[in-house]
């Protein structure tokens, strides 16, 4: 569940007016008694059987506050879940080959909150409640002839994070997307953090019925080290074998 909300308020009159930024809020209630399950199931037979089941980001919130004007002034942004019932997050693959079988149950960041609020205003993501959360992966593989391989994984497991800066200068931002991994680009990614320390470098991986990929968001206040952030991310993209596509800017 994702969801982005904005609108903007006028404080004070004439000259001395400032426009307001609006909060953004992103909640999903489970209640007592109701169960949300989120699964990927892959099987194979065959002589050479091949299973994959991938679970990415299952539960996805992201909320974000700006403020606008010439003096902006940021509103609240907030990322919650309240689970009073069941959350079942899990990936299960199965290979059976006669001669070579092998299996693959990844989950990644199966719970992730994000909330970013700027010019001022404040971030909060919260998890609550007395439900329970059961986040598991399995594999099984098996060969009558050959080689039987079976890997099961879980990384990631509940991320939540915060962010809020202080009013001021405008936060500006640019985004490029690309139909690679979010994991083959985190290396260079982190590298690219560190030398842009100034600025916030978002990862927001994205999944389509026919191909999956990520987007890319700098954002900070000034506009030429932006610029070059996005142009170094262009040139490692393409490094990678990935095609980058430049998104809108927010100014």
């Amino acid at each position: 569940m994702k969801l982005h909300s904005f609108w903007d308020g006028l404080l004070g009159t004439g000259t001395t007016a400032t426009t307001v930024g609006g909060d953004a809020t992103v909640t999903l209630t489970n209640g007592a008694g109701n169960s949300i399950t989120i699964d990927a199931i892959a099987d194979a037979t065959g002589t050479n059987a091949y299973a994959s089941a991938y679970n990415y980001y299952a539960l996805f919130q992201s909320a974000s506050a700006y403020g606008t004007g010439a003096t902006p002034v940021g509103g609240n942004a907030v990322a919650s879940i309240a689970n009073d019932g069941a959350i079942t997050i899990g990936a299960a693959a199965a290979a059976y080959g006669t001669n070579n079988a092998t299996a693959y149950a990844t989950v990644y960041n199966p719970i992730s909150q994000d909330a970013h609020a700027y010019n001022g205003g404040n971030a909060t993501v919260s998890l609550t409640g007395d439900g329970s959360i059961d986040i598991g992966a399995r594999a099984h593989a098996y060969a009558t002839e050959g080689e039987a391989d079976a890997v099961a994984s879980v990384s990631g497991g509940i991320s939540q994070f915060a962010t809020a800066y202080g009013g001021g200068a405008r936060v500006l931002s640019r985004s490029v997307s690309c139909g690679l991994g979010e994991g083959t680009i985190a290396k260079e990614l982190a590298a690219l953090q560190e030398r842009y320390s100034e600025l916030e470098i978002g990862s927001y991986p994205y999944f389509r019925r026919s191909d999956f990929g990520v987007t890319l968001v700098v954002r900070g206040t000034d506009r030429d080290r932006i610029l070059a952030a996005i142009e170094e991310l262009k040139v490692l993209i393409r490094n990678l074998g990935g095609d980058p596509q430049e998104g809108l800017a927010e100014d």
